[in-house]
């Protein structure tokens, strides 16, 4: 017949704490597995944005202005204001030319790949939810 003993307190947080860790980890590992094939089937590039007003479109280059015209009001005055504002205007419409020109485009693959790379990104996460806020045991 087995020897059924029945479990300290102790003995039984300490095996759900190796538990949760091991849970936390394993899914840790799924989920940035997942997250690198997704990285993989992903394109980044970028375009130089050309920003329109109405249907008159303006190049690129003129992007630039306010920062050049902003460089140089600072240098015939160093402590201006209208300088500092012009730069920083110059500065923030580069940006945002850059932001708004880079595109991302999803490779193409099949189903199983697809269910593959985001179900481990998700049952990563699920796993990591598990390992650091446990169930509670019903009793």
């Amino acid at each position: 017949m087995a020897n059924l003993q029945k479990k300290s307190p102790e003995e039984e947080d300490s095996l759900h704490g190796r538990s949760s860790l091991k849970a936390f980890l394993f899914g840790l590992v799924l989920t940035i597995l997942g997250s690198y094939m997704i990285f993989q089937m992903t394109t980044v590039s970028a375009n130089w944005y050309t920003w329109s007003l109405g249907s008159y479109s303006i190049p690129t280059g003129f992007v630039t202005l306010p920062l050049l015209i902003g460089i140089g009001i600072l240098f015939y005055n160093s402590d201006s204001f209208l300088g500092k504002f012009v730069v920083f205007i110059g500065v923030a419409i580069i940006l945002i030319t850059i932001i708004m020109s880079i595109r991302i485009v999803f490779k193409t693959t099949s189903l199983f790949n697809y269910v593959l790379m985001f179900g481990s990104v998700l049952a990563g996460l699920g796993l990591m939810t598990r390992g650091l806020f446990p169930p509670k045991n019903k009793k």
